[in-house]
């Protein structure tokens, strides 16, 4: 059998501690090391590994510093930390040992910042390790084998070109299915699996200890052990299916536990996959994936389509996004206006923005008195790209633009508006301003007379003026109409002089 590519693996961890003496620093010197004791790895691979420190550095520069080096006694993957004692001084590192040597840091910490750490003349330094080795696979108890071995194998599987030698004893022991196809024959022909899979199947089950396996083989295994419903396949390996989860296999796994109905498999991968996202939507197996699929994995973790949809957004998962929106969109509510339009500004998801506007020129009457509609604000930084406001209701624009700038009233929205540029094709300014002209009050006449002037809003001026002179007495106790522009005061008392005057002749 050859060795699969996708290797299931494992992170093994341990740890050891080494003592510094506060001598060692100034009386040994340079290059002189110390060692660890090997450390053997609780894996069946035979990986030892050790440290070794140098109390005045290995080498002359940096002078007075620490050095420290994880060694191994063959190739593996690792990472590791070197923390001191009581501080905060620490080292952390991943490296791929090509072979038996050390990885490490020379100028670990210099001398002058342990010596305060020593206590009774003693430092301790923790060294953490973790290394990636593969997962052997077994049965237990595993000596079925052994038990035949003064035995000739007496029963074949054909699977394709090949033919797998095994004993009838140990496949009636297996299941009743098998033990009626042993009772009949001595050989069959498998044509669902392939040779790898039976054999890794056949080997599982005897006891046989299954090195640098895939997951893809853990699968098979499983689809052979329900195909001939073998118990010490689908109650007993089963269960160890999420030992495998990784970014690589979630995928694999979730489409198994679909397939065979395994709910709780299902429910571990698609947390899995939630948790893992930033990895994961990279990997072939995930862009593979149908929208319905994805979809339905991160509904169950997420479970509404709203959150599936909003997480989609969020992490640019495009194709789940673009198979939810139409959904979505027809799911505009009084509940859910307000969430779904700052998705739709914010990812610039055209249709669910239109939709959005229809279901706000519908309802705005019941919105506006709901309290999250009141508060609803965007991100500031959405208002400089100003096509934002593409398909949107007028009255929703102001309003999005008053409570996102907190402004007092709808006239400074009008000012920025017009002053910042937004390109209104589709709005009438005049048409906006037409239910304000009678709207001019005390509290909002500073402002409105602000963007009337500004903005040479003629028939706003009109209102202001007259407005002005009705109320001068009242308008000049305000605080806010020393706040307005030298330009707009100089150009107010001239309209009430002008008015004044005119309605005297």
């Amino acid at each position: 059998m050859s060795t699969p590519t996708n290797i299931v693996k494992q992170w093994v961890k341990d740890s050891t501690t080494i003592v510094i003496n506060e001598t060692d620093l100034t009386e040994k010197k340079v290059g002189e090391g110390f060692r660890t004791p090997e450390r053997t790895v609780a894996h069946p691979g035979g990986l030892k590994w050790w440290i070794r420190w140098y109390a005045a550095g290995d080498s002359k520069l940096p002078e007075d510093h620490i050095s420290l080096y994880l060694w191994v006694n063959k190739a593996v993957s690792a990472k590791y930390n070197f923390k001191v004692e009581r501080s905060t001084i620490q080292f952390s590192s991943a490296f791929d040992f090509p072979c038996s040597r050390g990885h490490g840091e020379y100028n670990f910490a210099s001398h002058e910042a342990l010596r305060p750490l020593f206590v009774n003349g003693q430092l301790n330094i923790t060294c953490s390790v973790e290394f990636e080795l593969p997962l052997w696979l077994a049965i237990q108890p595993s000596h079925l084998l052994h038990f035949c071995r003064h035995l000739q194998p007496n029963f074949i599987f054909n699977v394709g070109s090949g033919r797998i030698n095994t004993y009838k004893q140990i496949l009636s022991l297996l299941s009743p299915k098998l033990h009626k196809i042993v009772s009949e024959t001595t050989e069959t022909d498998i044509k669902d699996f392939d040779y790898n899979t039976v054999k890794a199947a056949i080997d599982y089950c005897c006891g046989m200890t299954i090195k640098y396996f895939s997951v893809e083989t853990i699968i098979g295994i499983l689809r052979f052990g329900g195909h001939y419903e073998i118990e010490a396949i689908t109650k007993g390996l089963v269960v160890k299916i999420e030992w495998f989860l990784s970014a690589d296999t979630v995928c694999i796994i979730a489409h198994y536990a679909d397939d065979t109905k395994n709910q709780s498999v299902f429910e571990k991968c698609c947390e899995f996959l939630k948790n893992n996202i930033k990895i994961i939507r990279t990997k072939e197996s995930f862009t593979k994936l149908t929208p319905e699929f994805a979809t339905r994995m991160f509904k169950t973790a997420l479970k509404t389509d709203f959150d599936t949809f909003r997480y989609a957004l969020f992490y640019a998962l495009n194709f789940i996004v673009n198979y939810l929106e139409p959904s979505v969109s027809k799911s505009v509510s009084l509940t859910n206006f307000c969430p779904l339009v700052t998705l739709a500004i914010n990812y610039k998801r055209e249709s669910l923005k239109k939709e959005c506007g229809k279901f706000y020129t519908d309802n705005q009457d019941e919105l506006r008195r709901l309290d999250p509609f009141i508060s609803l604000s965007l991100d500031k930084n959405i208002l400089i790209t100003k096509e934002w406001i593409t398909d949107l209701p007028v009255s929703l624009v102001v309003h999005l633009l008053k409570t996102t700038l907190k402004m007092e009233s709808e006239f400074d929205v009008l000012d920025y508006a017009y002053n910042n540029g937004f390109e209104f094709d589709w709005i009438c300014f005049d048409e906006l301003e037409r239910p304000l002209l009678e709207s001019v009050t005390l509290d909002n006449f500073c402002a409105a007379a602000g963007y009337a002037w500004s903005c040479s809003r003629g028939g706003l001026k009109q209102v202001c003026g007259k407005f002005y002179i009705v109320n001068l007495e009242k308008i000049m106790k305000l605080k806010a109409i020393t706040k307005l522009p030298a330009e707009t005061t100089h150009e107010l008392l001239t309209f009430y002089n002008q008015l004044f005057n005119n309605e005297l002749e």
